[in-house]
């Protein structure tokens, strides 16, 4: 069997990781990743697969057994209903099957699923006490680096609704900084149109004004500054290095961002230009969550135009 890097270290407990760190990483090595990256993705994929197999399903650590149809399938199904976000489950059942396909060849293909289209279904939006709940989780990081990039992540997310790609990509020189708060430019986006200025919401404006302010660089990212790599999931590789519960999911803190200017009032058309959203199609699945006004909520903004009548 190959030789792996042994300095992973994911995030279970230290004797668990023992047990099964190396067939997880001899695994991982006979499969030949192409890239660094490639490599993470498949150590991610089998560490949480074999650990469920050894520590909840009592499966044998061969590969035989770890690698055929019927545990995966069973792991899919059973092992990551609380840990694995359900848009994951797609791509952990692509990369074990990758790893069968080289670790077992005569084996039966795993069949492929039709991913689900996540664009026509909302994710819920954080409630306040979910908020509150992701502010303890950014300050109780054990490190002053994933502290701060925790909360960055929050008020990219949170307080300017920038979607992963987005909060990946936002630099220093896309900061303004001034007397009536942040304004975050968006220019990541390879359509013209989606490029905007965003006014950060004011309880999360000073974090982002203390990063532009200390930043060595216009250049800096915004986000993981000292991080080369800058792929898809640079966000997941962050949270899956943090300890603690719940981390953040990037969909949800985005709708969270919308749905909380839509309850406000927001203009339909201020709200689509600072969100991306080109077309009133698209704010329907966010428009359609909303709870419906009361009458005296539609008096004040039908019949008075938003201005509240003078008491007598």
């Amino acid at each position: 069997m190959g030789q792996a890097d042994k300095s992973y270290t994911p995030k279970i407990p230290e004797a668990d990781w023992e047990h099964i760190q190396d067939f997880v990483m001899a695994a991982v090595a006979d499969c030949d990743p192409a890239s660094p990256s490639a490599k993470r993705d498949l150590l991610w994929a089998c560490r949480s697969h074999v650990w469920w197999c050894w520590k909840e399903a009592g499966i044998a650590l061969t590969r035989d057994e770890v690698f055929r149809q019927e545990a995966i399938d069973e792991f899919l199904a059973k092992g990551v209903k609380h840990t694995v976000a359900p848009r994951s489950v797609s791509n952990l059942r692509r990369l074990l099957s990758s790893m069968t396909e080289h670790l077992l060849p005569s084996a039966t293909p795993l069949p492929r699923i039709t991913p689900r289209n996540t664009d026509t279904a909302l994710s819920a939006p954080y409630t306040d006490e979910d908020v509150a709940a992701l502010r303890a989780w950014a300050t109780g990081q054990t490190t002053e680096n994933r502290r701060h990039n925790a909360q960055v992540l929050l008020a990219l997310g949170l307080g300017a609704g920038l979607s992963p790609t987005e909060i990946g990509a936002a630099r220093i020189a896309d900061l303004t900084v001034d007397a009536d708060g942040v304004v975050l430019r968006v220019t990541c986006d390879r359509e013209r149109e989606r490029e905007r200025e965003v006014p950060v919401l004011a309880e999360w404006a000073p974090i982002l004004a203390d990063v532009a302010r200390s930043a060595s660089s216009p250049g800096d990212f915004v986000f993981r500054a000292n991080s080369a790599r800058r792929g898809g999931n640079l966000i997941s590789h962050f949270t899956e290095s943090c300890n603690g519960e719940p981390s953040p999911n990037s969909r949800r803190m985005r709708n969270t961002w919308i749905m909380g200017h839509l309850a406000s009032g927001i203009p339909v058309h201020a709200l689509m230009a600072a969100a991306g959203i080109e077309s009133l199609d698209g704010l329907t699945k966010y428009v359609t969550q909303l709870p419906a006004p009361t009458l005296p909520q539609l008096r004040n903004m039908l019949a008075h135009n938003g201005q509240r009548i003078p008491s007598s």
